[in-house]
């Protein structure tokens, strides 16, 4: 099953959905190897860890990914 499938089946599926939020790979791993399914990874969390700052539009995509 390909991820995009799993993840449609689990926000599907009766009852909740726990998704933490990772701030960079590290923090991922860490949620991933304590069993989460799903991890969030938002533009707040990265702008705050990269540059110490509110996001405030001053990364793009590309800055996410290569950041994750």
């Amino acid at each position: 099953m390909t991820k995009r499938k799993r993840f449609r089946e689990l926000i599907n599926a009766p009852g909740m959905v726990y998704a933490p939020g990772a701030y960079d790979a590290l923090s991922a791993r860490i949620i991933e190897a304590q069993g989460f399914d799903v991890v969030v990874a938002g533009g707040y969390a990265a702008v705050g860890v990269l540059l110490g700052q509110p996001d405030t539009g001053q990364s793009n995509v590309r800055d996410y990914a290569d950041h994750y």
